[in-house]
This record gives C-alpha cells, sequence and structure tokens, in this order.
C-alpha cells in the first residue's frame, strides 16, 4: 500500500493450510516517519513485534479454503476484515 496516499485499499487472499478457527489477523508494518526514520516491525533488529485485529466472530476453516483479508487505510487509520 502507498503511504504517501491518504487513502489506500488491497484485498489479499490466504489459503488455509489447517482446519480450526481463526480468531485474529495477524500483521506487521513498515512507517516512514521522516527521512532518515522508519519503523519496520518484522525486523528482527526491532523490539516492535507483530500486532494483531482480533475477529468479532471466530470464522470455522478447512484445509485449502480461503479466505479473503481486506485491508483499507485512511490517514492514520488501518482496518483489517475478513470477508468469506
Amino acid at each position: 500500500m502507498t503511504p504517501y496516499l491518504n487513502t489506500s485499499s488491497r484485498e489479499v487472499k490466504v489459503r488455509i493450510c489447517r482446519p480450526g478457527q481463526v480468531t485474529a489477523i495477524p500483521f506487521w508494518f513498515h512507517m516512514c516517519l521522516d527521512e532518515e526514520v522508519r519503523l519496520d516491525t518484522s525486523s528482527e533488529t526491532s523490539h516492535w513485534k507483530q500486532a494483531a485485529v482480533v475477529l468479532d466472530n471466530p470464522i470455522q476453516v478447512q484445509t485449502g479454503q480461503e479466505l479473503l483479508v481486506s485491508v483499507q487505510h485512511h490517514k492514520s487509520n488501518v482496518s483489517i476484515t475478513v470477508k468469506q
């Protein structure tokens, strides 16, 4: 997603590798605070770790199933939802 835009969105297909329940969507992010300072939560040297969006209702899934994860970015807000 392009951080210089005030609004952007993307949909990602996620293939399920084990049956069970999906209760949250974990994510990592990269943030440019200025020309020299960057925050990368996926870096092994960072003390920042992953974040997660906890789903209101768990989703039962089966191996091979695909979920469509929708990510919207608007100004400083990030929204992640799952479409079945």
